[in-house]
């Protein structure tokens, strides 16, 4: 009985309670129905042009996208830009769903008559609204430049053709050219497009080359800004080929005489050059040979930087050694070139203290000696114990002359990769004899080793025997390790004597090393 009673009052209390509950229940579902809708689903704008799409009937996130972001874009914000003439699609997608709008991008402001035009709010009076067919043109005939552009407006509408060019040239990060013009009727020619009868106009101004400042390259960028009345357009650029180019200005030693660097008794003067672009033509005149047997004639000349210091080497030869013969070697300079010759000291000079180029020497030995030490001193470059000196490398090997001030001694070094030998030369004239330190080490190989020079007989034909401290030298017999120490002591004097020619006009006998070849 009990269990009757508490279903009844259930019963009766549902039947009290069900017709206010449900229709409040159906009321919220109508009302979070709201439709969610674009603002527009179709518009028309002009180049340039913008309008602000938007969602209504809901709170969530908007993605916006273009169909052809050539014609139109669209913002985050959902703010369309017209770009160029033609039609695209904008969607804004919420969710899972997509609303677009078509958008018809037009070239110019239609006249209020035209039915097809739903932006009547935008029109604004018809004027010079646009610019395109921005170019430039060479004329080679009278050296001169022609930027060409063409302003446009409406069919049936007064041209204002009346404006200001703002222009200027660069070339890399040299303005080269500037010009201020305003531009009249009588700088346009007007054609007209014959489809829809709108007028061009189109303005040359011209640039001569005369007017455009020489800079260092061929190419550079031409400027623009075009404003006129009611009408204004952001500075553009075109680029330019053609340009002006200075002539390099080279300082090039016409005065000395350059001897042969293993015969100085046969000499070449440089007698005219012509330079293009980042290149040299260089004429010589054989004025002496001293020595006709050699039959060829062989040096370098250098290229000097504007503190003096060595960029590169111009290597000189001929067959020729007939005094009054000529002969053209070209070579390619480095952007940093200054002067080209021989014998320019650290501050940019030409040899000694006068500016006259170092002569040979002719002293004694100890004479020519000291002479090298105190030219090292003057114009050396400081290694990293503080000592000066002069080098000359090839092929991965540099050979070096270094003055020790502590000893008053001068060092002949020669070294390559994983491989090194220096001799010292303690007296003043080169009486005494030179001991010869070689090293080598690399994963294989360890080798240290001393022989002694015997300056009076010391050639290339010599072999000095080596005595070997400590080696390492896995299947290498004694025989191969003697072979290559002579030979790195060869390439060590084949340097040595580079360095002197190079830097004083001597030679290894000059400084004692007699019996030298």
């Amino acid at each position: 009985m009990k269990k009757f009673f508490r279903t009844l009052a259930i019963v009766l209390c549902l039947s009290v309670f069900t017709p206010s509950v449900i229709p409040n229940i159906g009321t919220e579902t109508v009302q979070a129905a709201t439709k969610i809708k674009l603002n527009y689903t179709k518009k028309t704008i002009y180049v340039g042009k913008s309008f602000k799409l938007k969602i209504t009937g809901t709170k969530k996130k908007v993605k916006w996208s273009s169909s052809n972001k050539k014609i139109a874009t669209v913002s985050s914000k959902g703010v369309v830009k017209g770009i160029k003439e033609g039609t695209a699609k904008i969607t804004a997608k919420v969710g899972k769903k997509k609303y677009t709008c078509k958008v018809n991008v037009k070239d110019w402001y239609e006249d209020s008559n035209d039915n097809n035009n739903d932006n009547n709010n935008n029109y604004i009076e018809p004027k010079v609204n646009y610019i395109s067919n921005r170019t430039v043109q060479y004329n080679n005939d009278n050296s001169e430049i022609q930027l060409l552009f063409v302003i446009q407006d409406q069919n049936n509408n007064e041209m204002k053709v009346n404006g200001h060019a703002s222009i200027y040239i660069t070339n890399g990060d040299q303005k080269v050219y500037s010009l201020e013009k305003d531009f009249t009727e009588s700088d346009f020619s007007i054609w007209t497009k014959n489809m829809t009868g709108e007028k061009h106009l189109e303005c040359c101004i011209t640039i001569p080359y005369s007017d455009i400042e020489a800079g260092k390259n061929n190419n550079g960028k031409i400027y623009c800004t075009i404003t006129g009345d009611g009408y204004s357009f952001d500075e553009y650029y075109l680029n330019l080929r053609k340009l002006p180019k200075e002539q390099r200005k080279i300082e090039v030693d016409t005065t000395s005489y350059i001897s042969d660097r293993f015969n100085p008794e046969n000499k070449v003067q440089i007698i005219n050059y012509n330079i293009s672009d980042n290149k040299i033509y260089i004429t010589y005149k054989m004025v002496q040979v001293g020595n006709p047997n050699i039959g060829n004639f062989g040096t370098y000349i250098y290229q000097y930087d504007k503190n003096g210091n060595i960029v590169d080497e111009i290597y000189v030869y001929t067959n020729n050694l007939t005094v009054g013969s000529t002969f053209i070697d070209s070579d390619y300079l480095k952007d940093d070139t200054v002067r080209i010759g021989i014998n320019a000291s650290s501050n940019g000079s030409t040899g000694n203290d006068n500016n006259s180029t170092i002569p040979k020497p002719t002293g004694s030995v100890s004479e020519n000696i000291a002479q090298l030490k105190q030219y090292i001193k003057n114009n050396g470059k400081t290694n990293i114990n503080g000592n000066k000196f002069i080098s000359y490398s090839n092929n991965d090997q540099t050979s070096s002359i270094v003055y020790e001030s502590q000893t008053d001694s001068l060092l002949f070094v020669t070294s390559g990769e994983d491989i090194g030998l220096t001799m010292k030369m303690t007296s003043t004239n080169n009486s005494s004899t030179m001991q010869a330190d070689f090293v080598m080490y690399s994963s294989d190989i360890g080798i240290m080793a001393t022989g002694y020079v015997d300056p009076s007989s010391y050639n290339l034909d010599s072999n000095v025997r080596f005595t070997i401290s400590k080696e390492n030298t896995g299947i290498l017999k004694d025989d191969d390790v003697q072979d290559l120490c002579n030979s790195e002591l060869r390439v060590g004097f084949t340097g040595w004597q580079i360095v002197l020619f190079n830097n004083l006009i001597m030679t290894l006998k000059d400084i004692g090393f007699t019996s030298y070849e």
